[in-house]
């Protein structure tokens, strides 16, 4: 499994990294590498991993996903052996979609607490939904009503929206305390009223031909009032968070791949950039992690990693972990992670393949037995 990571997760000194085949598990010590525990084999395109007390969640993204992890596919349209869907955990509760339905599910059990179905056309869910108290903004495909605000306690719809129904919306929504911000491929970030989805403002075209091609498809970060959108596009975007106003923007080179549909050439950011003080970090499809300041947008430190860089870093005490396309997982660690401007050291980790057994029940038996020992250590 050593071909373009995705998502990451943690459980103490346990990493997790996702994968486009399946999953790697790896145990992080002092040392220059860490140990690699289990390579789970699991088809099913871009693999997203979450943990919460002994249970690891993954979801993907294609529609071969098996439920028993085989490598066979699903030929049905409809099949109870396909697992497929981008959640979101929040008390208690799994927020999942799956083709033309949206739902609740108990974290504990799996068993069904709600769902409804949607009501747009073409409706796979590209984007992980959005929970925030007692409110929760998911985008169930495209056309009428293909945005939905919903009661996590009940499933109860609180208000939608319509796109156009060529629009993808591929990010997820980001939520503040009063508003919800939701951007499409069309070159529009919009921030909607999050008590009834009345629009507070949208971006102006931020390119001069409006040319669609797959426009905003990592998440942006919410930070210091302000929004930094990562686009294929040549730029991350900081903008105004209260009135859509551009305050800087980055750029990032050419990747040497295509990451980016009908487009032969591209440059810019594909990952969800991440701030950690006053500091944002964006990996470019250049295969460089720039590290830029909040306010000004002045590059503070980059470090050229050789792969181009399709998901966000995540952040861990000292230390930043970072993966590429080449299947390679980096950990920065330095003090320029709290706030002093020190050259961060870094190890990294080159995966192996190993056979690999269900999803769940291998992941739920690692981190079970893992928090158990220190259990019984305590």
């Amino acid at each position: 499994l050593s071909f373009a990571q995705t998502d990451m997760a943690f459980s103490g000194d346990v990493l997790v990294t996702g994968n486009y085949h399946g999953f790697n598990v790896y145990r992080l010590t002092d040392a220059k590498a860490p140990t690699l525990l289990s390579s789970v084999v699991c088809p099913g395109g871009q693999g997203d991993v979450s943990i919460v007390g002994n249970l690891l969640i993954m979801s993907v993204e294609q529609t071969l996903g098996r439920v028993d992890c085989g490598r066979q596919g699903v030929k049905d349209e409809v099949s109870p052996e396909r697992f497929r869907g981008r959640p979101v955990i929040d008390r208690g509760r799994v927020f999942v979609g799956h083709q033309k339905r949206f739902a609740a599910l108990d974290l504990a059990t799996g068993k069904l607490v709600w769902s409804f179905a949607a009501e747009s056309i073409w409706a796979p869910i590209y984007s992980v939904p959005a929970v925030a108290g007692d409110i929760g903004v998911v985008a169930l495909g495209r056309g009428d009503k293909s945005v939905v605000a919903f009661d996590p306690s009940n499933g109860r719809q609180v208000w939608t929206l319509s796109v156009p129904a060529s629009t993808r919306i591929q990010a997820s929504p980001v939520m503040s305390k009063d508003r919800v911000y939701i951007g499409n491929v069309e070159v529009i970030l919009a921030a909607h009223e999050i008590s009834r989805g009345a629009r507070a403002w949208a971006t102006p075209s931020l390119y001069p031909t409006h040319e669609w091609a797959y426009w905003s498809l990592g998440t942006p970060a919410l930070a210091h009032d302000t929004l930094f959108v990562p686009t294929p596009r040549t730029y991350l975007h900081a903008l105004d968070a209260h009135n859509g106003a551009p305050r800087w923007k980055a750029a990032a080179g050419e990747a040497v791949v295509n990451p980016v549909p009908y487009k032969t050439k591209a440059s810019g950011f594909l990952a969800a950039p991440v701030v950690t003080g006053g500091y944002v970090w964006a990996g470019g499809i250049d295969g460089i992690l720039r590290c830029l300041d909040v306010g000004s947008g002045e590059e503070v430190w980059t470090l050229d990693l050789g792969s181009p860089i399709l998901m966000g870093a995540v952040p861990s005490g000292r230390y930043l972990f970072v993966a590429t396309y080449d299947g390679t997982v980096q950990a920065l660690r330095g003090e320029l992670f709290t706030e002093t401007l020190l050259p961060p050291s870094r190890f990294r980790m080159k995966t192996t393949i190993f056979a690999g057994v269900s999803v769940l029940v291998v992941a739920s038996l690692l981190v079970y037995f893992v928090v158990r020992r220190r259990a019984k250590r305590s």
